[in-house]
This record gives C-alpha cells, sequence and structure tokens, in this order.
C-alpha cells in the first residue's frame, strides 16, 4: 500500500455503530400485541401465522406483565380481526389490520392501564 492511500484511508470518516434502541415495557408489549394478532389473523399452522406466534412468544420472555395481561390483549386481537380492513386490491389486509391496531389510540389506553412488575434482567 503506497502512502497516498494510506493517508486517504485515515482521513476517511470512521463507521459509527448504530445506536441500539432498548423498547420501553409498553412497546414491547404493543408489539407482542401486533405479532398475536397477525398470527392469529393468518393462522398459527401456516408458516407466517408459525413465525408471529414465535415472535410473539419472544417478546413475551422480555416483558414484565402478568398473564393476565397477554390473555386480554389476545381477546382484544381476535376481536380487532373481525373488523378487517379492506383494499383495492381485495383479498385479506390481516397485517395492516394489525398494524394498524398496534397504532391505535384504543391499544395505547389498554396498555398504559397495565401495571407491570420490574423485574431483574
Amino acid at each position: 500500500m503506497n502512502a497516498f492511500m494510506l493517508i486517504a484511508l485515515l482521513s476517511m470518516p470512521q463507521a459509527v455503530p448504530a445506536k441500539t434502541i432498548v423498547p420501553t415495557q409498553p412497546e414491547l408489549l404493543k408489539d407482542w400485541a401486533a405479532a398475536r394478532c397477525i398470527a392469529r389473523g393468518v393462522g398459527f399452522d401456516t408458516e407466517g401465522g408459525a413465525d408471529a406466534s414465535r415472535s410473539a412468544a419472544a417478546l413475551l420472555e422480555r416483558g414484565d406483565y402478568g398473564a393476565d395481561v397477554y390473555e386480554t390483549l389476545d381477546r382484544m386481537a381476535a376481536r380487532r380481526l373481525t373488523r378487517p380492513q379492506s383494499g383495492s386490491s381485495g383479498g385479506r389486509y390481516v397485517t395492516l389490520t394489525c398494524f394498524d391496531w398496534r397504532r391505535s389510540a384504543e391499544l395505547d389506553r389498554v396498555v398504559r392501564s397495565f401495571p407491570f412488575r420490574p423485574t431483574a434482567r
């Protein structure tokens, strides 16, 4: 390597690793609700449903809420899926329905009402 190339390499800005954002407990719970909604909507026995179900299980492991909270949100997801979205290309819009619910004021209000039990990690 010649001196010019070495100087050029050393003068280049260094890549800064991306900052890891640690989600809050309410954010994790809303993510769980969306994953569970998708799993229910597409079917637990499908590839997409199984993936969403595994994702929900992983999010549950990170959560500090009681089982009653997850059961309540699971029932809410089932009810939400009875009001599916529609669009110009026809078919079901399970993912859109669940994403919209994930960002809804309704879910936000319910999630904020749940106490969580912080655990040492």
